[in-house]
């Protein structure tokens, strides 16, 4: 990472080193390790848009490490997203199944899960269902006492615009106040980079930097309109891809939740989308 953006050379090498550790893991055999090194290479294709590229990593690690190694719900669930941000949505939602099973109550694995499968329902417009999967994760991370650096800061943000599309808005702006409170610490700032691409729209190369960029914009507004910035971002970008998705009523969803949130905010109209 160079500063907030990652630029050409930086891509390159982490290609570069992916590459490298996939032969060298290969030529020993160890399937657990080369499960993860094909993670790692999900990984890199999902954050630069390469959503062909995320699923036949994603494919390549499952069929040479198998259900068994750490690594396997992990990569179903880039699976899932890479094959939802592709419309393939019925394999989308099987790969998704497959990591929550996989997963069991880690709450690493489990919460990544679980968001695999509220991303599929975003596209549906079910939002007490969407509602009900963050749910889980809290759940899940709450059982097991996981401190907020690990990725609480996600998942109470999507949960802030479930709760503004359902109309419950004091407790979105409520929410969406706390996930910014967790990612402006030095230490889970960058753990901001992943979040914006998990349940965006229809992402593009570039789309990262730009959230990044807004999220430190937003670490400078009053905290009140800094929640209401967020959740603006991605009541648009959720309309957005629902109206694509012909799913035009629930795009409406979204719109009225925007329209309480400024009403709620005097929040500044013209939400830009990360």
């Amino acid at each position: 990472v160079n500063g907030i953006t990652f630029d050409i050379a930086d891509r390159q090498a982490a290609a570069d080193a992916v590459a490298v550790a996939r032969r060298e893991w290969d030529a020993i055999g160890e399937p657990s390790r080369r499960a993860e090194c094909c993670w790692l290479d999900a990984c890199r294709a999902l954050t630069d848009s390469d959503f062909a590229g995320c699923v036949q990593a994603a494919r390549t690690g499952l069929e040479v490490g198998g259900p068994s190694t750490y690594h396997a719900p992990l990569l179903q669930a880039w699976l899932a997203w890479a094959l939802r941000l592709q419309d393939h949505f019925e394999a989308a939602e099987a790969a998704a199944a497959s990591a929550i099973e996989l997963a069991g109550d880690d709450p690493y694995r489990g919460t990544i899960a679980l968001g695999a499968m509220a991303a599929i329902a975003e596209d549906r417009g079910d939002w007490p269902e969407v509602e009900r999967y963050f749910q889980g994760q809290q759940e899940i991370m709450v059982r097991n006492r996981v401190p907020d650096i690990v990725g609480r800061g996600g998942v109470v943000e999507h949960n802030a615009v479930i709760c503004a599309i359902l109309g419950r808005t004091d407790e979105a702006l409520a929410l969406a106040r706390a996930a910014n409170e967790i990612f402006s610490t030095r230490d889970n700032r960058g753990l901001r980079q992943i979040f914006p691409l998990m349940h965006r729209g229809d992402p593009r190369p570039g789309d990262i930097e730009k959230s990044l960029q807004r999220h430190h914009q937003r670490l400078r507004l009053p905290p009140l309109e800094g929640a209401a910035d967020t959740l603006s971002e991605r009541l648009v970008e959720f309309a957005g891809r629902l109206e694509r998705l012909g799913r035009r009523d629930k795009a409406e969803d979204c719109r009225r939740a925007l329209a309480a949130v400024r009403a709620a905010t005097g929040a500044r109209d013209g939400a830009q989308g990360g």
